[in-house]
């Protein structure tokens, strides 16, 4: 329809907006970043100008523009280009391709620049003005100071290389000396050099006030302490194929990358959502509409399902814990080694393939009934903290709270140091957790019995560790709120039966992996089964992993949807896991007919001069 045509040319423009400089650049969401010069702008327009490039370079270049403007609207173009995938944040990412053409532009322009006219650089000041005018906000006064005034330098710069080169056109060599002609050439350069100059530190300023420098004081985190605790880590499991680490506290979303070991924590555009949504209904970090899960000090029934054999204290904090030894530290960073650890792969009973990983079921609830059907329990090993334990008060807030569920909804109002604090008195020995749902991006501190453990800020529903307790101890959660801020809390806590634990591990050790062989795609080990059941691995599958039982090909399980596991028949066997990406053949595929028909059409482009070559050669 008429409005939809129209829509898109306003949505094109706004677009082309975007190509000036001294505007916010997009972060996480918004327009595609296309910025790259103001120069740039005018010299594309000016090569469009130039008799000195064929029509249809001119013709290919607008083509281009046009489609790559377009992928940035139409949502299934952006999906294309994206691998078939809709990015979480940072949006076209291919939007360099765009400033790409425009630089080529851009250079063709200058290298032939002797030839400008006065008109074509008139043209071309007056449409990269119409560039300057598409930008959504132009009552922004530092937007046309900085556009503006860059703009009219480069236009009169251009402008007076015009002169000179039609003066040097049409004077004789008596009345135009050539020393006087090479003085104004290299006016202009140091002209261009000195603007340009200006514009790339203008531009770093505006960098710098939109985005606020990172701090690398304590970048990674501990430095060389916790350097020399990880090299002692290594140093122990030298002779083990494989287990994962983690800092009890995360600095950065891939801190197992960042610092050298097998982490949990993971941030990547590549997350597979099912990964995603068992890491979630586990109680960790993570959202099945985002690309990351996050690992915080959780619940050792967690632990058990992900291969976790340490974690790494870097905050010298280490507080009470039934199920992680501190076997080792450097000054304050502490190597913490758990002592319920279950490698890459264990067997189960049969029935865990009946677990239901809901990432909308109570974790507690899901917790108890995962290792309840993997270990043959009987009894839940959590037990949440009755209404009656729990107490919530405002501070400079107003609640209403529900501690029977432990939910509150609060109203700050103009209150700038606003707080919420959830006080559970514990009335059994055991390890606690707690589960936190913050609608807000909420700072909070957790203590026992008002000595402060730790604090973090999360935006994510996500099960933290406490403590080891006793009864008549009180767990405080205090959340700070912002001001003006509505919002809702809800927080659950429970503590977990360490007779039931220890017997759901025993149960569950008695059969496990030996990983004889560890590389990236290929994983070998034995296992003695105790009886028939479910191999269980965290092993994420992507459909991808493929197993070799005893030599025997094996279909692979997924469990909770997200990772490999094989049925298994009381006996020994050897285990073999590959991984043979299914996409490979196709895309090498593709990607030889796109080399050929690059090569067909280079040769076809320069054909001439090939054999104008050859005939030189022969002679």
């Amino acid at each position: 329809t008429e409005d939809n045509w129209k829509g898109l040319f306003l949505t094109m423009a706004q677009v082309a907006g975007n190509t000036n400089g001294g505007i916010s650049p997009t972060f996480k969401e918004g327009l595609p970043n296309l910025y790259c010069g103001i120069f740039a702008t005018v010299l594309s327009f000016l090569y469009l100008l130039s008799k000195d490039v064929k029509t249809k370079d001119k013709i290919c270049a607008v083509c281009m523009l046009l489609f790559f403007n377009i992928s940035f609207i139409v949502r299934q173009l952006d999906y294309i280009w994206h691998g078939f995938h809709f990015t979480n944040m940072i949006p076209y990412r291919f939007s360099f391709l765009y400033s790409f053409v425009i630089l080529y532009m851009g250079y063709i322009a200058w290298i032939n620049r002797n030839n400008l006219r006065l008109g074509q650089v008139a043209v071309s000041a007056l449409a990269s003005l119409g560039i300057v005018l598409c930008y959504k906000d132009l009552n922004d006064i530092v937007f046309w100071a900085y556009n503006g005034v860059l703009l009219l330098l480069y236009i009169s710069t251009l402008v007076y290389h015009s002169v000179h080169q039609s003066e040097k056109i049409t004077a004789t060599n008596k009345s135009m000396p050539i020393p006087e002609n090479i003085t104004k050439r290299r006016v202009c350069s140091y002209a261009f050099v000195g603007i340009i100059a200006v514009e790339v530190v203008l531009n770093l300023v505006n960098f710098g006030v939109n985005f606020s420098p990172t701090n690398a004081s304590n970048y990674p985190k501990g430095k060389a302490d916790s350097a020399a605790v990880i090299e002692y880590m290594h140093e122990l499991e030298k002779e083990t194929p494989f287990y994962r680490a983690e800092t009890t506290h995360t600095q950065t979303l891939n801190d197992g990358a960042l610092n050298g070991y097998h982490g949990i924590t993971a941030f990547t555009s590549s997350a597979n959502v099912k990964v995603t949504e068992f890491m979630q209904s586990l109680g960790y970090g993570a959202k099945n509409t985002y690309n990351r899960y996050s690992f915080e000090e959780g619940s050792p029934v967690a632990n058990l399902f992900l291969s976790l054999k340490y974690m790494i204290e870097r905050d010298g904090r280490v507080e009470d814990n039934a199920y992680f030894d501190d076997i080792y530290n450097v000054k304050n960073i502490h190597l913490l080694k758990n002592n319920a650890y279950l490698p890459l792969g264990f067997l189960c009973n049969s029935q865990i393939l009946n677990v239901d990983f809901d990432i909308k079921a109570n974790r507690f609830a899901l917790q108890n009934d995962l290792i309840q059907q993997a270990a043959g329990l009987n009894a839940d090993v959590w037990h949440s903290f009755s209404g009656n334990s729990l107490t919530i008060k405002g501070t400079g807030v107003d609640i209403t709270p529900q501690p029977s569920t432990g939910y509150c909804a609060y109203t700050t109002k103009n209150e700038k140091n606003a707080t919420i604090t959830y006080s559970y008195t514990a009335d059994k020995s055991g390890f606690v957790c707690i589960d936190l749902d913050l609608s807000k991006r909420n700072s909070y501190s957790v203590y026992l019995n008002n000595i402060l453990l730790y604090s973090e800020t999360h935006s994510l529903p996500q099960m933290i560790s406490v403590c080891d307790v006793v009864p008549g101890d009180v767990v405080q959660v205090k959340l700070k709120c912002k001001e003006n801020e509505n919002g809702t809390i809800k927080i659950q806590a429970a503590v977990l039966n360490e007779t039931l634990f220890r017997k759901a591990y025993n149960n569950l050790s008695s059969s496990v992996l030996d990983i004889t062989s560890f590389e990236d795609t290929k994983i070998i080990g034995t296992i003695d089964c105790k009886n028939d059941g479910v191999l269980y691995t965290s092993i994420p599958q992507n459909g991808n992993w493929n197993a070799i039982v005893d030599g025997n090909p094996t279909e692979t399980v997924a469990i909770g949807d997200a990772m490999v596991g094989l049925l298994l028949s009381k006996g020994s066997h050897t285990i073999q896991f590959v991984y043979k990406n299914n996409a490979f053949c196709i895309g090498w595929k593709i990607s030889l007919a796109c080399l050929l028909v690059f090569i067909v059409l280079s040769v076809l482009a320069y054909k001439p001069t090939i054999i104008s070559k050859l005939q030189k050669f022969k002679k």
